[in-house]
């Protein structure tokens, strides 16, 4: 997996996977971005832009894991509740097992051994 997938918002993501990167990834992340502050305003604005970039990416993958279109981020323009849903709904709850829109479930590959639409 490239670093650069953690910004992409598409394919899903495990609710272990949701909770390592809220624990170990985004205190790091948040570090650096408080870090750039006083420096030059571009560098404050790229640490940012990255940082949000990277929260919508984790939400929208754990949204598809769970079946739901990553628009149901726009939830959290609803005050309080909003988080407190989106909150239940991505760090609380298991994936979807089977497959949906958003790709196979993690952790399950595609059968690379069987060609056309054999049975």
């Amino acid at each position: 997996m490239h670093i650069l997938d953690e910004f992409r918002p598409t394919g899903r993501i495990s609710r272990v996977g949701f909770w390592l990167r809220h624990l170990l990834a985004l205190p790091t992340a948040l570090a650096l971005v408080i870090a750039m502050q006083g420096l030059a305003g571009v560098l404050e604005l790229a640490g940012s832009a990255a940082l949000t970039l990277f929260l919508v990416s984790t939400w929208s993958r754990r949204l598809h894991d769970r079946g739901y279109s990553a628009w149901r981020l726009l939830t959290v323009l609803v005050p309080v509740a909003g988080a407190l849903y989106l909150s239940v709904e991505c760090a609380l709850r298991k994936g979807i097992a089977h497959a949906n829109p958003f790709g196979t479930p993690v952790g399950l590959r595609a059968n690379y051994t069987t060609v056309g639409n054999a049975p």
